[in-house]
């Protein structure tokens, strides 16, 4: 009899726990998803109602989070109906859904848009959908500064012919025709003449996402960089033969250029793509591509003094040219975006911007006077302004031109290349 005990009791204790074990096995059904409009967006505050069809239990949940997702957890195996309700948007019903022990379901529903003046539908009077915690802003306003050097080689050659024509006079004393001799050589410089780049001092663009990773942008890039510079360079001679010819028994000739300036003014209005991945949820990498048209201007003025020993003259050489063009134009590379406080947030983009303008059309003014060294008499001068196309003189050094008319085919068009790379680096405005 004792034993006959035990053995009832041992039964009990197994019916008990095979009991503690159903609820789970008949609890263990899923049902996941996430809502959209007609348009492809996430909608969140949808009211979701999952009905079990066998017995008519009810479970609410509302769809939340920027991919407006929903998910029903621990439902019992069975057949259900969900269905999808919001104010403004037409009522969807899923029927047929049948779930077995730990089986899931997954809906992808899109919702249609209730035609105008009709009311709001609902499927009952279940509290306010919650906030959504992650909003989708899809407009972005960019403002930033940074350095794009481009460096324009035929300018640059520009500085170096006009270097070497600072030398001119005191080259031809040094030639086989006359008994001179150079004794000292000196070279004075003030100032420093860098390669021509190009500074963005403002960058302004609105930009459009049309998904989460894909936006589209519109721009303007402004550049304005001027340089200036001075320099000057001394040759001293001795006349071995000053007792036979009219040339003194020492004498110098200076070349100086006392204010030297070259500038270059960029406009580049732009439209673009941008391919972003988010490393995390306030980071994201993405590179862009931009293409438009530049519109530029070159400024260039020098003025150079040649005082000549010799001659006991004083030559004012003064050259002031401006000049217009565009072409299209590009750039691309790599950009990194940080949000740092609802919405405002911190970008950093490197690349390269490649544009060549063809073709130049302004005026140049030049002005050659000689004056007596010592009385300042003025002995000759000559003026001439010019307008028309810029051309690039065929010689071992790019000077540019306007020719007189009917002379154009006495050289090459005049071309610059504002390429180079760079970065930025500024705020942004998500709203």
């Amino acid at each position: 009899m004792h034993r006959a005990m035990k053995v009832f009791l041992l039964l009990c204790a197994l019916a008990v726990a095979a009991a503690g074990r159903l609820p789970a096995q008949a609890t263990s059904a899923r049902i996941y998803g996430n809502v959209q409009n007609e348009e492809g967006e996430f909608l969140s505050g949808v009211e979701v109602t999952a009905v079990n069809v066998a017995n008519n239990a009810e479970t609410k949940v509302f769809t939340s989070g920027g991919k407006g997702a929903f998910s029903f957890l621990g439902l019992a195996p069975g057949i259900y109906q969900v269905s999808f309700d919001m104010a403004g948007y037409q009522s969807h019903v899923a029927s047929g859904i049948q779930l077995s022990a730990d089986q899931s379901a997954t809906l992808r529903i899109k919702l249609q848009r209730l035609p105008a003046g009709e009311g709001a539908v609902s499927g009952s009077d279940a509290e306010a959908p919650p906030p959504d915690p992650e909003p989708w802003k899809k407009w972005q306003v960019e403002l930033g500064a940074g350095a794009f050097f481009a460096e324009p080689r035929e300018l640059n050659r520009l500085i170096d012919r006009d270097r070497q024509f600072l030398r001119s006079l005191a080259y031809h004393y040094m030639s086989g025709a006359y008994p001179f001799q150079v004794v000292t050589h000196i070279g004075v410089g003030s100032g420093v003449l860098l390669p021509l780049g190009g500074i963005q001092p403002l960058v302004a663009r609105l930009r459009h996402f049309v998904s989460r990773s894909i936006s589209l942008a519109a721009g303007l890039n402004i550049s304005d960089r001027l340089q200036a510079s001075a320099s000057a360079v001394t040759y001293r001679f001795v006349n071995s033969g000053w007792q036979t010819n009219p040339y003194p028994e020492r004498f110098s000739v200076v070349g100086e250029v006392p204010d030297y300036r070259l500038g270059m003014k960029m406009i580049f209005p732009h439209l673009g793509a941008q391919a972003s991945l988010a490393l995390n949820p306030s980071v994201r990498l993405g590179a862009f591509a931009h293409a438009g048209w530049m519109f530029a201007e070159c400024r260039y003025a020098a003025t150079m003094i040649f005082q000549d020993g010799v001659l006991d003259q004083v030559q004012t050489h003064e050259l002031a040219m401006t000049g217009k063009g565009n072409s299209a134009a590009f750039e691309t590379g790599a950009r990194l975006e940080i949000d740092a406080w609802r919405g405002w947030g911190v970008f950093i983009e490197g690349g390269y911007m490649l544009g060549r303008v063809k073709r130049w059309d302004g005026e140049s003014s030049s002005a050659v006077t000689v004056r007596d060294a010592n009385t300042q008499e003025v002995l000759s001068s000559n003026e001439k302004h010019l307008e028309g196309r810029w051309l690039l003189a065929p010689d071992a050094y790019a000077a540019p031109f306007i020719p007189n008319p009917g002379d154009e085919s006495l050289a090459n068009p005049f071309r610059i290349d504002l390429g180079g790379g760079g970065f930025r680096a500024g705020l942004f405005c998500r709203f």
